[in-house]
């Protein structure tokens, strides 16, 4: 029975991915910062970003000046001096959200600091997420398998969404993922409640009820699913019919 249960494990997963991890950007990505003016700074939108520069040949650290506007050494918000990589994230809570920055770096060359680079100057924009941006980064976290952060993300779908049965039925294949089967038999519950025709919500649950070995119930799944018209895996059908003997 246990490689039966496996088995539905896999076939859920599989259907959980093909059905809603779709490539995706992350709503703050830490994109370089490219050259502005005092005057018409770059946007960002993230507070964490990674500033990248050219290597500087015969140089074996760098330093990293951010300051505020009006800017300057009065108005440093973080620096750094050392650093040996062309790159670097700006850490969380030194930049704030509709504030205007400029950064720029020194290279150290046999102990001596040369002239700094030309400045660079941004402002912070921050964006509000809407219930397609939690949407996106659920999906990208579940592809990554990381599952609790798929969970936040599809929490506040549903937060701004409450009777979007669609959200209920991914956050569901995200419990289904951590083996949480009590979490992801009410997700789907609530998504069939709220569309009593939802073929994939059926299919969910009847894979929850049988790694339960609710296997009665899992096998009434399958069939609604199939009477709605989902395309259920002939072999998984089987499985159930084999299984199932009268159980609950």
């Amino acid at each position: 029975m246990t490689n039966n249960i496996k088995f539905f494990r896999i076939i859920a997963l599989r259907l959980f991915c093909a059905s809603f991890l779709t490539a995706s950007v992350c709503l703050t990505c830490s994109a370089a910062p490219r050259a502005g003016s005092s005057k018409n700074p770059f946007v960002l939108t993230s507070t964490t970003p990674t500033f990248r520069w050219e290597k500087v040949p015969g140089a074996d650290m760098y330093a990293l000046y951010v300051s505020r506007y009006p800017y300057g050494a009065k108005n440093l918000v973080y620096e750094n001096k050392l650093l040996k990589k062309t790159s670097f994230k700006i850490p969380d809570g030194c930049l704030v959200d509709g504030e205007r920055y400029r950064w720029n770096v020194l290279a150290r060359e046999k102990s001596r600091w040369k002239d700094s680079s030309e400045p660079f100057y941004f402002q912070v924009k921050l964006n509000t997420p809407t219930a397609r941006d939690w949407y996106r980064q659920g999906n990208d976290a579940f592809e990554r398998e990381e599952y609790d952060t798929a969970l936040s993300c599809y929490t506040k779908l549903i937060e701004m969404e409450p009777d979007l049965f669609e959200a209920y039925y991914i956050r569901g294949t995200v419990y289904g993922a951590k083996s949480e089967y009590e979490n992801a038999v009410a997700d789907f519950d609530r998504a069939i409640l709220l569309n009593p025709d939802y073929a994939e919500a059926y299919y969910g649950r009847a894979i929850a009820y049988s790694s339960q070995k609710k296997y009665g119930k899992a096998a009434a799944d399958i069939t609604k699913s199939q009477a709605l018209g989902f395309s259920v895996n002939p072999e998984m059908v089987d499985l159930l019919l084999k299984v199932t003997g009268g159980k609950d």
